[in-house]
């Protein structure tokens, strides 16, 4: 289900997609992907098809304070990327499908799907564009934060996410300029106890211009500076309310020491201008972290800060803050353990909603070779919030068997 994996990453691809700190001052290279082991060779391309089938139980379905209902479902999940060899350029389509069937609950069930494509390509030494689009039909589950506690099933949207951005090296200093385009259509949802959740109100596009210049400074050490804006513009005259202009600004330092660890920080100010309701600014603040603890063990944090939408009545929107902490460990060539833990914190404005969302998740694999392994994953949830009915705890436990040719 991508729209729950979504939320239990920390939000790694946001629904208003914005611009990434790009990488130190290099030009990466082009032709990057799975481990060497998997993979059909087809001229100069590469096909690497993967396939996971498996169940999960799920102690509180509907992400429920009370009364909570359980269920077991059956996961499949096949996907496809086709990524070419050539040594200074990339081409790659993806493909992805994730359904969920429950033995009960069966209004829960999801059909979520994504396609994709990506180019990369040197010209020279020194530059570097970089384009991708997505398109994909997503389900925002129980528990989320923009689904009521009356939706009788999760909400479908489609979304549609086009970015570009050209690098380029000017002997110590690199500049990186791009922007991205995303379009969001929520679906309406039948609300239990009859009647209908109007989500379609939701419906907006979202554009992003961004500028980043980053000084070398020597040492695996470099500072930057990086600007964006955005636009925010709803497609119902209903909600033309809630169009707004944003920017960000923000300075900072990327690190790169040894081949053991990199990482960035930076600090700045964020703020959201709305044609109607009351503006939104605050602080801004990012950090991440890549640690090779051992040749067995790898680390990874962030911290990440954004504002984000919401339909709420009365609400403007809500900084979203989220920490997280990773952990990889190999203990043999056969056996991966893993754990992960995250925090979020949504503080809304115009109401006095506030939540607080904690997750950990601990499991691992078993490979029988390079290709196939068996993965179980247990995951706790846990919302806290000042609004009544919207607490809940939930764990699930899920077993994959994963193929990869």
């Amino acid at each position: 289900m991508f729209g729950r994996k979504v939320t239990l990453a920390a939000c790694a691809f946001l629904l208003a997609a914005g611009a990434s700190v790009p990488a130190m001052a290099e030009i990466t290279p082009v032709n990057t992907g799975p481990a060497p082991e998997t993979g059909i060779h087809m001229g100069s391309f590469m096909l690497y098809p993967t396939l996971s089938i498996g169940g999960q139980y799920n102690d509180n379905v509907f992400a429920q304070d009370t009364g909570a209902k359980s269920d077991v479902s059956l996961e499949v999940h096949p996907s496809a990327r086709l990524e070419s060899t050539w040594s200074h350029a990339l081409i790659a389509l993806k493909a992805e499908y994730d359904m969920t069937r429950y033995n009960k609950f069966s209004q829960e069930d999801t059909n979520d799907y994504l396609f994709g494509g990506e180019g990369k390509f040197d010209l020279g030494s020194d530059t570097q564009i970089d384009a991708t689009s997505e398109y994909a039909g997503l389900s925002e589950l129980p528990g989320d934060t923009n689904i009521l506690v009356n939706a009788a099933k999760p909400t479908f949207y489609q979304r549609w996410n086009s970015a570009a951005d050209i690098k380029h090296i000017f002997n110590r200093l690199q500049l990186d300029l791009g922007g991205a385009f995303t379009t969001l259509s929520f679906h309406n949802t039948p609300a239990i106890g009859g009647g209908t959740i109007f989500s379609v109100d939701r419906n907006r596009d979202v554009s992003e211009e961004f500028f980043d210049v980053g000084y070398d400074y020597g040492r695996g050490t470099e500072f930057f500076v990086r600007g964006t804006l955005n636009q925010r513009d709803y497609e119902l005259p209903v909600s033309k309310f809630r169009n707004s202009t944003g920017y960000e600004a923000v300075g900072g330092v990327r690190l790169q020491l040894t081949n053991l660890i990199s990482g960035q920080a930076y600090v700045g100010y964020m703020q959201q201008d709305y044609k109607t309701l009351t503006d939104i600014g605050g602080v801004d603040f990012g950090l991440q972290l890549d640690w090779a603890a051992t040749r067995l063990t790898t680390v990874s944090a962030q911290v990440t800060r954004s504002i984000e939408e919401t339909d709420e009545v009365g609400a403007t929107g809500y900084f979203a803050t989220t920490a997280s902490l990773g952990v990889k460990h190999d203990l043999s060539r056969s056996i991966t353990l893993r754990a992960s833990a995250f925090y979020t914190n949504n503080e809304y404005h115009g109401v006095t909603r506030n939540e607080d969302i904690y997750g950990i998740t601990v499991g691992g694999d078993y490979h029988f070779m390079p290709q196939v392994a068996l993965g179980v994953d247990f995951t706790h949830t846990s919302r806290s919030s000042n609004v009544v009915g919207a607490n809940y705890d939930q764990n699930l436990v899920e077993a994959q068997l994963k193929l990869a040719l």
